[in-house]
């Protein structure tokens, strides 16, 4: 049986791709779109022209990507907590080292970037209250005031700016047994709806088919329609 010309040209961009660890998410989906079950019913939806392909795979490495992200990623509320510890943690530590360490006192450092031809930085690093002006003889960091200061801004960044979840609660059907294939499914959709201005609901079956290798169970436009439902993700207008 000979492969398809959007077959054959994943196959290239799979060929072409560097064995690196850091494309191992990447080598999958090119490995599952070329050569894994119902690869072939995928690009029946999608024709032949390369850049159609590389639109398609575009979108998918980053829906897989994102799911893999979300995957990993603790409980919301476990989420929310931790970051709002960190924040308490980084006040209260504040708070104690300019209650009993010394202020407007500095040690000198020569402080190495670790990087290939750059020079030291010259740190003159105290607890606290240090003279604004410097002391001449470097960069003055203090470790409450000014550490501490952006440890606190930058958690409260990630705090209110925590990506939405595809999945945020067990589902009342298949979710809760595979919720990796309905986050797939979710911003996979999401994609789509960016490159194609429509969801693809048969197409996305036949890439999660592939993509999870549900050969025993392969998945139908209905099985995707049910797994959207009540999608947290916001759709493209």
């Amino acid at each position: 049986m000979i492969a398809s010309p959007a077959i054959e040209e994943v196959k290239a961009r799979l060929e072409g791709l560097p064995n690196l660890r850091n494309f191992a998410f990447q080598r999958h989906v090119l490995q599952r779109l070329s050569s894994g079950f119902g690869a072939d019913l995928v690009w029946k939806q999608f024709g032949d022209e390369a850049s159609r392909v590389g639109a398609v795979l575009a979108r998918v490495n980053t829906a897989f990507d994102l799911t893999v992200r979300e995957y990993g990623r603790p409980p919301a509320s476990h989420e929310k907590e931790d970051i709002e510890r960190v924040i308490s943690l980084a006040k209260e530590l504040k708070s104690a080292i300019r209650a009993i360490m010394p202020g407007d006192s500095v040690t000198s450092y020569a402080y190495g970037l670790d990087a290939e031809d750059e020079p030291d930085i010259l740190l003159e690093l105290g607890w606290h209250s240090l003279r604004k002006g410097g002391y001449q003889t470097g960069y003055p960091l203090a470790i409450a005031d000014d550490v501490l200061e952006w440890a606190i801004k930058e958690a409260e960044k990630r705090r209110d700016g925590l990506p939405t979840r595809a999945s945020v609660r067990p589902a009342q059907h298949d979710e809760g047994k595979t919720p990796e294939i309905t986050m797939f499914i979710r911003h996979l959709d999401w994609q789509f709806r960016r490159e194609f201005n429509a969801g693809k609901p048969t197409a996305i079956a036949h890439i999660a088919t592939a993509i999870f290798d549900l050969k025993d169970n392969p998945l139908d436009a209905k099985d995707v329609e049910k797994r959207l439902r009540d999608s947290p993700l916001r759709y493209p207008t």
